[in-house]
């Protein structure tokens, strides 16, 4: 269990418990590190719960290991700054009216280990482990439930947080679990209204940067009724597509194994900022096609949809701010579903290079757009996911010859030309530079001396 910690977190995590045994309690290992552990996952932070030591106790205690910031007073839960550790004490939560806070919530350091695992939502994230004597403690067959991947709660206190079906969909989508017929049942009783959009958006970001059966977690959301709360979505079941282009079935079905395809491709994606770009990126696969809908009609013998990429723009950003409040990831997320046929359309017209770059300024990271037109390559029937799409290829060595696949083109003329002309300040420079940019990319220049001249007749014309 321990050899899953990461080497410094398992130092840390043993030297913590050594200094709260030595002052005659116990702390055990609960959550999710047990769980991804078992699951022969490594395990990079760490949750040590810790019985019969008042949380004023244990807050010295700690402070003599390392610096720590206590995040709620009346549940005592201490954050080891920098070191990847939560400390808090067992607890009991109350509901005493309706909605997602409505919960009285106070530390009970003496509670039975049983009891404060009955408060967990789902059995596998229920087991305590002592790192000191390698005892697992397991009240709810959790062990179990994780060696069956059966995704089961834990008690009739798992209604009382309306939040737990979209946790059990992220589960599901991680793990690839199936959610027990009992635990189905619950979810469906319980409702998303009174959620906060934070507290919602955590569990998409969460299905989107680690689920590998994303398709999964999508039919579970869909098998508990759920979809109602986003009908972008529900509206892709039973729309139609092709089947010479789709064999795979209607719009749900291909967004559901696009999503897979993006998940088995997102280790690609490179580390520095990897969140934020799969994040972008799994948004942008999810909504591709929500214009689909809108603009699918039977012609002859075959089903089309033409511009349903542009329909389906107002459509995303509908469901994406519903979503989150984050305006950067709506912002780079749109443009990519605006262009998503693009790529296919240029390298079957062998487009010239400042079509090229033109896409390239629409969508800011043509490396992200390709990300997108590779998963809806491979949502497209029974491809390998490592098939390879010829017109993506060609479009991706094109953007590297250009330097522009991780960045639109810098503009060569810039403010600076215009004040050196004695153009007078004001609404006239994003005009001319406006001009500039679009002549350069469609390469009527492609220097700074070229966009002078290109610039000064532009000021001669008006």
């Amino acid at each position: 269990m321990l050899s899953k910690l990461t080497t410094k977190l398992k130092e840390d995590v043993l030297s913590i418990c050594h200094l709260i045994k030595k002052e005659g309690a116990l702390a055990y290992l609960v959550g999710g590190s047990i769980r991804d552990a078992f699951l022969g996952e490594e395990v990079f932070d760490a949750d040590i719960e810790v019985y019969g030591m008042p949380a004023e106790k244990l807050a010295k205690v700690l402070a003599s290991y390392h610096k720590v910031d206590l995040v709620g007073k009346s549940y005592a839960v201490f954050k080891m700054q920098r070191l990847n550790i939560d400390v808090s004490t067992p607890r009991i939560e109350v509901k005493h009216k309706a909605g997602h806070k409505g919960f009285i919530v106070e530390s009970k350091p003496n509670l039975s280990t049983k009891q404060a695992a009955s408060r967990r939502d789902f059995t596998i994230n229920s087991l305590l482990y002592d790192p000191l004597t390698d005892k697992l403690i397991d009240h709810f067959d959790g062990l179990k439930d994780l060696k069956n991947k059966t995704l089961k709660h834990v008690s009739e206190k798992f209604s009382e947080d309306p939040l737990r079906p979209l946790r059990a969909m992220q589960f599901i989508a991680r793990f690839g679990f199936k959610a027990d017929d009992s635990t189905v049942k619950i979810c469906q009783s319980l409702k998303q209204d009174e959620l906060a959009t934070e507290r919602i958006f955590s569990e998409w970001k969460k299905m989107i940067i680690k689920g590998v059966y994303i398709s999964q977690g999508l039919d579970f959301l869909s098998d508990i009724g759920w979809l109602k709360y986003y009908p972008e979505l529900q509206a892709l079941q039973n729309c139609p597509q092709d089947e010479r282009w789709h064999p795979e079935g209607d719009v749900w079905q291909h967004t559901a194994l696009c999503m897979d395809a993006f998940a088995a491709h997102r280790s690609d994606l490179a580390k520095d900022n990897f969140e934020e770009e799969a994040l972008i990126i799994g948004l942008a696969v999810l909504t591709h096609d929500f214009g689909k809908p809108a603009t699918t009609f039977f012609e002859k013998d075959s089903i089309r949809s033409p511009r349903h990429e542009l329909v389906g723009v107002p459509l995303a950003k509908q469901f994406l701010s519903r979503l989150t409040n984050q305006q950067n990831i709506i912002e780079d997320c749109l443009p990519l579903v605006r262009h998503h046929m693009q790529p296919y359309a240029l390298f079957k017209a062998q487009s010239k290079e400042s079509a090229i770059r033109r896409l390239s300024a629409k969508v800011l990271r043509l490396d992200r757009l390709l990300v997108l037109c590779q998963a809806d390559y491979l949502g497209c029937g029974a491809r390998s996911f490592n098939d390879k799409s010829p017109h993506l290829k060609w479009l991706l060595d094109k953007a590297n010859e250009l330097d522009i696949a991780k960045k639109p083109p810098s503009a060569i003329v810039m403010g600076r030309h215009l004040m050196e002309l004695n153009v007078k300040p004001g609404i006239i420079y994003k005009t001319l530079l406006g001009e500039c940019y679009k002549a350069q990319l469609s390469g009527e220049f492609k220097d700074l001396a070229g966009g002078i001249s290109f610039l000064k007749k532009l000021l001669t014309a008006k």
